[in-house]
């Protein structure tokens, strides 16, 4: 019986302070367990990342190296690397003045560039900058831009749910947010809605495709309802707990559970006013439209 070769496998790793992923290879069989340190060839140099999962190599090709597990003089070299953060990025702040903000400095494992990560409402100027950055550290300096989102991700914090933010911690990518999904969720207003970056939060993208799933099986607000204990006219949902705010014609709302709910039906259409036709009086003057009268009013105040 032929033994079959094991089948080839990438590793998923994440790196950088922006905790980026990407598939690299490895130049040598490696036990590609989760959580192991590991130094890898990106784009920007020699980096230090950590394996998230083993990800099966048919079909790919062209990943860039991982170049070998991270020995302990690695993972030393490393956290030197991040305890000399806080100092580079005193000194680049007092290179650059008012010109930028200087979120924060980090050294890569295989010692060039220096990417500096800033915040800037003003012009700056790129080349002298980089000059004096070089002349100050040594190295060569690479600029980085980043907007409210990342800068959360590389300050970190705590969310309004009491843990780490997702950005800073598991989050692989930053995926747009929009008010739709704020307010399938009921959260419109801003202080409900934003996070610490004062952008709509990551985790209502994650979680807009359950409340999309439970609004469909819910009437929507200002339909009509029939239940046993009353009829009414839906006023607000509550989607997670299937809770229904329903107005009577007459007393005060009550709340309802969707499986009391009877039938459902869409509010009656108002009749539009046509055009020329007053909405409140009904009244029709020599068959204008509302834009047409009120230029001749006005035309008329003008000439007495």
């Amino acid at each position: 019986m032929i033994a079959r070769s094991p089948t080839p496998s990438l590793a998923l790793v994440r790196y950088g302070l922006l905790s980026q992923t990407a598939e690299f290879e490895p130049r040598a069989p490696h036990a590609l367990t989760p959580g192991t340190g590991c130094v890898v060839e990106t784009p920007r140099g020699v980096e230090l990342g950590r394996i998230v999962s083993a990800v099966p190599a048919e079909g790919r090709s062209g990943s860039a190296p991982l170049l070998r597990l991270a020995t302990q003089e690695d993972l030393e070299r490393g956290h030197e690397l991040e305890e000399q953060r806080g100092a580079d990025r005193t000194r680049a702040q007092e290179v650059a003045g008012d010109q930028l903000s200087v979120i924060a400095v980090e050294r890569l494992l295989g010692g060039e560039p220096l990417v500096l990560y800033y915040t800037s409402s003003k012009r700056v100027d790129v080349p002298d900058l980089l000059a004096e950055l070089k002349e100050s550290f040594g190295l060569e300096v690479r600029l980085a831009h980043i907007g409210a989102r990342q800068r959360a991700a590389l300050v970190g914090g705590c969310g309004p749910c009491g843990r780490s933010l997702c950005c800073s911690s598991f989050l692989r990518r930053m995926e747009p947010v929009s008010i739709r999904h704020a307010q399938a969720q009921g959260l419109d207003r801003p202080e409900r809605s934003a996070g610490r970056c004062g952008r709509l939060k990551c985790c209502l993208r994650y979680e807009a495709s359950t409340y999309e799933e439970q609004h469909r099986e819910l009437p929507r607000v200002g339909w009509l309802v029939e239940t046993a204990r009353l009829n009414g006219r839906v006023k607000a949902l509550s989607v997670l707990s299937r809770q229904i705010l329903v107005q009577p014609e007459r007393g005060r709302s009550r709340l309802v559970f969707a499986e009391e709910i009877l039938r459902t039906s869409p509010p009656p259409k108002e009749p539009l006013p046509t055009a020329g036709e007053d909405p409140e009086t009904g009244d029709a003057e020599k068959g204008w439209s509302h834009i047409a009268k009120r230029l001749w009013r006005r035309f008329r105040e003008t000439e007495e």
